[in-house]
């Protein structure tokens, strides 16, 4: 029997209330270091989780590789990072540590489907 599953982004959305009393500049310098601390944290935590820094994209204004500090006052940053493979060998390496082991061919026969293609982890 296949089971089939989606993988589904993680998004975590944060918002930044600026102080209205700060210029432009000052509140856009405000979202950049906040969103750099931000980015930092996120860093960390997959270098726990997978010991390794994955790839990452980073938007700013819809705008792929602009630089954070030209992000408008009221406008957005997001960064988006490549786990999906580690996802998958985590996935397989799992399924093979549980499985039952009489000759090993079982062990070894596992295949892993992504939005319905096979995938080497």
């Amino acid at each position: 029997m296949a089971v089939r599953m989606r993988i589904q982004p993680i998004e975590k959305t944060l918002r930044l209330i600026t102080d209205g009393a700060l210029s432009p500049k000052a509140q856009s310098a405000a979202v950049a270091a906040f969103a750099r601390t931000k980015l930092r944290e996120a860093q960390a935590q997959n270098r726990r989780v997978l010991k390794r820094e994955p790839a990452y994209r980073q938007f700013v204004d819809n705008v792929e590789g602009r630089p954070l500090e030209q992000v408008r006052p009221d406008g957005r940053i997001v960064f988006t990072f490549e786990i999906g493979a580690d996802l998958v060998g985590f996935i397989l390496a799992e399924l093979q540590r549980v499985s039952p082991v009489d000759s090993g061919d079982y062990k070894k026969s596992h295949l892993v489907f992504a939005d319905g293609r096979q995938v080497e982890p």
